[in-house]
């Protein structure tokens, strides 16, 4: 990798909350003289953030009925998602690089550079869990829209599916199920952007869970940043109860 690529790379990655697009911009001012390719050698580098910070985007309209994998249940009400942002992470990340959402039973391509997300088309992920996700996703979504600003949410199973015909095996070690939340605020006119994270993994066989809580922001003023120097990370468990919105248990450190 050239040491621009690896330069590039690294304002990529420290891209603020909601600022990436600023930043391909600035990327493009200082290169396209120099290097006018650069943005095509970075897709690595965009694809790990998208992934990583679990950014969000539209999903386009389908052109047939799109059928809502919800009904009322024990998490107490019905919440109408249709028009809700779908996440981006390695979870949900099919073999040919596309990109499925739980919750409308939708696949998407999406382009890591301008965040955009096209061409929706049906799918069902092959997963022993199906019930399962549908009512984790319902009482999730239901709980951030609660709780959080502007939430997305997804509840994705942890290992990609197979070529094979059959299912797989519910009491495999590896079935497991990721439940992802992110909530995001950008005012730049105000300088400054926060995003929040929530990652769990959840197995069916064992009850077992385990996660870890995000917040990213960026600039703050700076006798805020003395107090909190990066971001602040918090551990924390998710307390699934059968006909009770998730709950959860946090305990917070700063470095």
């Amino acid at each position: 990798m050239s040491s621009t690529t690896e330069i590039a790379s690294s304002f990529i990655q420290d891209a603020p909350p909601g600022e990436l697009q600023d930043v391909v911009k600035d990327i493009q001012s200082l290169t396209s003289d120099t290097d006018p390719f650069l943005l095509s050698r970075l897709k690595p580098a965009f694809q790990k953030y998208n992934e990583e910070q679990l950014a969000t985007a539209e999903l386009p309209a389908r052109t047939e009925p799109v059928r809502s994998i919800f009904s009322p249940s024990s998490c107490g009400h019905y919440t109408d998602m249709s028009s809700a942002k779908v996440i981006i992470s390695k979870y949900n990340r099919l073999p040919d690089g596309r990109y499925f959402d739980s919750e409308s039973n939708t696949s998407f391509d999406f382009d890591h550079v301008t965040q955009k997300a096209s061409n929706p088309q049906p799918y069902t992920h092959p997963s022993p869990h199906r019930d399962l996700i549908a009512s984790l996703q319902m009482c999730i979504s239901n709980y951030a829209h609660e709780h959080y600003a502007s939430p997305a949410t997804g509840v994705y199973p942890t290992t990609a599916p197979s070529d094979s015909d059959s299912d797989p095996d519910p009491d495999s070690n590896s079935s497991t199920l990721a439940l992802l939340l992110v909530s995001n605020r950008y005012s730049p006119s105000n300088f400054w952007s926060g995003r929040w994270r929530s990652t769990y993994v959840f197995s069916p066989r064992t009850h077992d869970h385990h996660g870890a809580l995000l917040r990213r922001r960026q600039r703050q003023p700076d006798h805020a940043q003395a107090r909190a120097r990066g971001p602040l990370r918090t551990t924390g468990i998710l307390l699934l109860r059968p006909g009770h919105p998730p709950r959860r248990k946090r305990r917070i450190r700063s470095r």
